[in-house]
């Protein structure tokens, strides 16, 4: 369906639309908006990734722009497109694609937004300086982590009234109908957690350490390595050099349905660096009514209540170990901080909260402009 001539219109572009927190993240925008009445299009690099289904699903077809692999033929076929559709804004779903949005923008393909989904450090790790100034260079750029906003700001990467922050989002229904909370293990077995790729900044040997600690007191605690990657075979070794058996520490390897594996776990470890913007999975955990353990990487202290739905341990394996045993030795506690975190999750993460925070975004960076079409086109959204 065509867009109407006053309807707010927004294009996003993508990298992929495989199973990552960016494209959940983008997926719920382009969700939350569609219900608002804006009209949206999704222009993808790549086909057939997992929310490619899921936005068809919810009539949003993603358009393949991505049949080039030089960046100047992908520019020039995303501006045809784009010039059919006419976005007032033109935004980013993946830090990487924030170069296309700031070349499109000049072009005058809409206001271009870039996203910034990780932190400070990681960023300069991944880009030179000079791909960095690009990837910054948008009109506006949304990040989901004040850490991160600070730390661009600290930087001069960008000035105070471009960088915007909008919180990662969970669809708190989906997670928490298909969670059982209420876990009754007869044979008082505790279940830890990790959830994620298995790569060096998720550090995995930290859980597996932090298992092989814990179960030195507790012995009903037992972990679980949801996740594949190039970690998993010194992972594994290390388990068996700690004596953790295949039944105390289980490696499952990726999982296709993370429901499927919180539904099995009493609480979420995540071990990571300080190389992480603002982890989903620790939102996931919540809206599953799960405690969380938690290093201060990235956003992911703030995402939680500490004391109150999990626990900050520090960057070693003897904190993560001592968090893990209090919880394992109490099951009042873990239901109470797993109540307290999906309470928590409903009130701050929410999908539903989505669409606000965009349109007082987009009004943001129209106030700044002297577009009344489009200031209009917002009071009406």
């Amino acid at each position: 369906m065509p867009a109407r001539k006053e309807q707010l219109r927004v294009a996003f572009l993508a990298g992929t639309l495989a199973q990552g927190g960016a494209e959940k993240q983008m997926a719920y925008m382009a969700e939350a908006l569609c219900k608002y009445g804006a009209a949206v299009e999704v222009f993808t690099l790549t086909r057939d990734g997992f929310f490619d289904e899921w936005l068809q699903n919810r009539s949003v077809v993603p358009q393949w722009v991505g049949r080039f692999s030089n960046p100047a033929l992908r520019v020039a076929r995303l501006a045809h497109a784009l010039k059919r559709f006419r976005p007032q804004f033109l935004q980013a779903g993946h830090t990487y694609m924030s170069a296309y949005a700031a070349m499109l923008s000049r072009m005058g393909h809409g206001i271009g937004i870039g996203a910034v989904r990780t932190n400070l450090a990681n960023l300069r790790n991944l880009h030179s300086r000079l791909t960095i100034r690009l990837l910054m260079s948008t009109p506006a750029l949304i990040t989901n982590s004040e850490q991160t906003r600070s730390g661009l700001l600290a930087n001069r990467l960008a000035s105070a009234d471009c960088i915007h922050v909008i919180p990662n989002a969970i669809d708190i229904c989906e997670w928490s109908r298909i969670v059982n909370r209420q876990r009754k293990n007869a044979n008082g077995v505790v279940t830890a957690l990790f959830l994620g790729r298995l790569i060096p900044s998720k550090r995995v040997d930290r859980f597996v350490h932090a298992v092989a600690l814990a179960r030195r007191e507790v012995r009903q605690l037992i972990g679980i390595v949801a996740g594949d990657g190039p970690e998993r075979c010194n992972a594994e070794r290390l388990a068996r050099g700690l004596g953790l058996s295949d039944r105390e520490l289980i490696f499952v390897g990726h999982a296709e349905n993370p429901k499927q594996v919180l539904a099995k776990a009493d609480l979420l470890v995540f071990t990571s660096d300080d190389k992480e913007g603002s982890p989903n999975s620790i939102l996931e955990s919540m809206a599953a009514g799960l405690p969380v353990i938690t290093t201060p990487c990235g956003n992911a202290a703030c995402l939680i209540d500490p004391g109150v739905t999990g626990f900050v341990s520090d960057f070693d394996e003897i904190s993560v170990a001592e968090k893990m045993k209090l919880l394992a030795r109490s099951p009042e506690l873990r239901s109470e901080m797993g109540e307290a975190g999906l309470q928590r999750a409903t009130q701050h993460y929410g999908t539903n909260q989505l669409a606000p925070r965009l349109i007082a975004v987009y009004r943001a960076i129209a106030s700044t402009r002297s577009d009344i079409a489009l200031k209009r086109v917002l009071e009406i959204s």
